[in-house]
């Protein structure tokens, strides 16, 4: 169960309410990032890209499992990132693969 602050509308405030379009969110490291995934899941099919300093194998399996459309472990390449967000969005050289 999330906090009270993190539900529903609430969650909707905080993150934007429009977020069928690509943005990029920064999260308070206060938040526990799994929670706050799973959460958006059962209302949005935005992608979510998790950038963490956490490398591990359970840490990165978590996340794809509570919805993250991909992992990226800090710190990473521009590069790395520039096309992981083109493949989540469906744009750039690996999107129809």
């Amino acid at each position: 169960q999330l906090p009270g602050h993190l539900g529903g509308d609430s969650c909707r405030e905080r993150f934007g309410r429009n977020l069928g379009e690509p943005a990029a969110r920064t999260l308070d490291p206060d938040l526990d990032g799994i929670e706050v995934t799973r959460l958006l899941r059962t209302w949005t099919r935005v992608p979510i890209i998790v950038l963490s300093v956490r490398g591990g194998e359970s840490d990165k399996v978590e996340a794809l499992d509570a919805g993250a459309d991909d992992y990226v472990t800090k710190p990473f390449d521009l590069r790395e990132l520039v096309g992981v967000v083109e493949r989540a969005l469906g744009i750039g050289p690996s999107a129809g693969v």
